[in-house]
Parts: C-alpha cells; sequence; structure tokens
C-alpha cells in the first residue's frame, strides 16, 4: 500500500506556461516531480522535528533513518504531461485514513506505557528484547509487567529488599484504532508552491542558454 500523487501540466500556473513554450516539457516534469518530493521530504523533517508527544526517545517515524517515511519518497516517473511522486509506505497511508489495526502473527497488539517499552519497538519480539516481563490480567485488561524490587539503603541493587512493585510496561489489546492525522499531507499550498519554483527557476536556465 503507498501513496501515488500525480502533477500534471496543468497543476500551476508557473508550469503550464513552461510547459506550452518547452521544446522539451519532459525536463519541466521531472523538475516538478523532484520539487514535489522535496516538498514533502521537508514537511516530514518538519514533523519529525517536533519530538514525541509524550517526550519518549524518538523512532524516527518521519524523518531521518532508512526506515523513515521521507526516506520512502521520491519521484519514480516523468512524461511530457505529468511526473508522478510515490510515498511507499503503507504506515504513512493509514496516517492519512486512520482505521483498526489488528496484530497480523501474534493475539494482541503491545501498547507501550513508558519510554522505555516504547524504545523496545522494531527491535524484535517483546520478550525477546524484555525476557523478564510476564502477562497478568485484571478488572481493566491485560498487561506485561515485570517485577521491580524496592530495597533498604540508598546504594542502587544492594540492601535487603523492602518490597516487590508490579512495573507494567505494556497493555496487550486485540486491536486499536487510529484517528486521521489531519497534517499527515504538507500544508495546502505547498507542492504547489514548491512546483511553481522549480518550473521558474529551469526556464530561466534555459532562457539563458538559449540567448548564449
Amino acid at each position: 500500500m503507498q501513496l501515488i500523487i500525480t502533477a500534471n501540466d496543468q497543476a500551476t500556473p508557473a508550469l503550464d506556461s513552461a510547459v506550452r513554450v518547452a521544446r522539451r516539457p519532459r525536463a519541466f516534469m521531472q523538475a516538478a516531480g523532484k520539487a514535489a518530493a522535496n516538498a514533502f521530504r521537508e514537511h516530514f523533517k518538519d514533523r519529525q522535528a517536533e519530538g514525541n508527544v509524550k517526550g519518549w526517545p524518538s523512532r524516527r517515524f518521519w524523518f531521518g533513518v532508512k526506515g523513515s517515511v521521507a526516506n520512502a519518497t521520491a519521484m519514480t516517473d516523468a512524461t511530457d504531461t505529468s511526473a508522478t511522486v510515490t510515498v511507499a509506505d503503507p504506515r504513512f497511508v493509514h496516517k492519512i485514513t486512520g482505521g483498526t489495526v489488528t496484530p497480523k502473527r501474534r493475539k494482541f497488539l503491545s501498547i507501550p506505557l513508558r519510554a522505555a517499552a516504547y524504545a523496545l519497538g522494531g527491535k524484535g519480539s517483546v520478550r525477546e528484547s524484555q525476557p523478564d516481563l510476564f502477562p497478568i490480567r485484571t478488572a481493566r485488561g491485560l498487561w506485561l509487567v515485570r517485577n521491580k524490587a524496592e530495597r533498604r539503603g540508598r546504594q542502587v541493587g544492594k540492601g535487603r529488599v523492602k518490597r516487590v512493585l508490579l512495573e507494567f510496561w505494556f497493555k496487550l489489546v486485540r486491536s486499536v484504532t487510529h484517528q486521521a492525522d489531519p497534517r499527515a499531507l504538507p500544508p495546502p499550498g505547498a507542492i504547489e508552491r514548491a512546483i511553481d519554483n522549480s518550473a521558474i527557476v529551469l526556464k530561466r536556465i534555459l532562457d539563458e542558454k538559449n540567448r548564449a
């Protein structure tokens, strides 16, 4: 599942004007496609800079690593009349549409309850990453927890155990429903402005070459 965006030769005034007089209109469409892809990546970079809403360590969903949405964004085709930009990441499509997520290989989804739990995402199974977790069921649902010893004395890890507490790491659920993210796509006009700017710049370069 991926998002495909197509810009055509009538998408913006500057691009339309440039293509009408161009000897090689495909060059303008390629420039438009690259400009649109860059505008998407800049938007994703801005979203990444906002950080995690809970202040937890970032997984760099939007930008900055190989598996980010920005890294899956590129111009994938150009003709004399159109250019195609593809965001080949199903997670991004889900951001736009929202919807219900269910587990594919297990019975439950693991919802992190603390920063350390959130940081385990993408590092194999939860049990492999944190083998001391075990499930418990309460009136409020099913959880993955671990025992945490509270000791007497000031030295960490030393002294007689005063009591053992349950530390909640994940809530286990059958499904979770996400609302659509109204800011997943770049703000209105951002893509059009990027395309127009690219067409203006390329037309100026070609005009200078023709006059030389």
